[in-house]
């Protein structure tokens, strides 16, 4: 058999991730969830850290087949700052995998999202071929 095609046939398959995107800015959040349909990923959207809650105390009724797979948030929304948008994350989803993204993120806010739980943080602008590279990984194979 062909090894490239044995490679192929042995390697999980990845699912299409349910991800949240949580950014203010319109252009942005078209912009993101666009690209991530455009992967074939389901992409719910929310503006602001209020319906971010709304849609989690929503979820929470939800069965646990629908939680989402993924969260990518701007780090700063209206109404939170940087770390309080990763703290309630963190307190209404504990395992689920968040991607922060900002304008203005130094060394040190990085080492601090990272500490208090976020799996990446990018910095804007960034590379979206990376970002879906990203997405991809932390997405669970199909069982």
């Amino acid at each position: 058999m062909n090894a490239v095609k044995d490679s192929q046939e042995r390697a999980p398959l990845r699912r299409a991730a349910r991800i949240l995107i949580a950014e203010e800015d319109d252009a942005m959040r078209a912009f993101l969830v666009r690209s991530l349909k455009g992967a074939g990923h389901e992409v719910l959207e929310v503006r602001n850290g209020d319906e971010l809650r709304v849609y989690f105390q929503h979820a929470a009724t939800r069965s646990e087949k629908e939680w989402l797979d993924l969260i990518v948030s701007d780090i700063s929304l209206p109404g939170k700052s940087e770390i309080d948008v990763l703290l309630e994350l963190r307190r209404m989803i504990e395992n689920t995998p968040v991607i922060l993204i900002t304008e203005f993120a130094d060394a040190k806010l990085h080492e601090q999202a990272l500490r208090l739980g976020a799996t990446a943080v990018f910095d804007k602008p960034f590379s979206m071929e990376e970002l879906k590279r990203f997405v991809a990984s932390a997405v669970p194979p199909s069982s």
